[in-house]
């Protein structure tokens, strides 16, 4: 593994000797919406605040109506685990 001077998670687990898994979902884009409302603030905020060159990320993940943090009902998504 090539890894030269980045500091990540990755990196350390590596080092240390604890075991990765891999792990991927299909799918989580059906799961949720994005809401479309205060674009205008939302696009300033990604630029960032105060001349900072890194910016916040707004989405606004809306799934089910009556509960926003799970995913619509029906949505199909598979997830793939890899081994350690």
């Amino acid at each position: 593994v090539y890894l030269r001077k980045r500091k990540g998670f990755v990196k350390y687990a590596l080092q240390h000797g604890y075991s990765l898994t891999p792990v991927y979902a299909f799918g989580e884009t059906d799961a949720y919406a994005n809401l479309q409302v205060g674009m205008k603030l939302r696009l300033r905020l990604n630029k960032g605040l105060f001349g900072s060159p890194q910016g916040l990320p707004t989405v606004l993940p809306h799934g089910w109506r009556f509960l926003p943090s799970l995913p619509k009902p029906g949505t199909k998504m598979h997830v793939v685990v890899g081994p350690p």
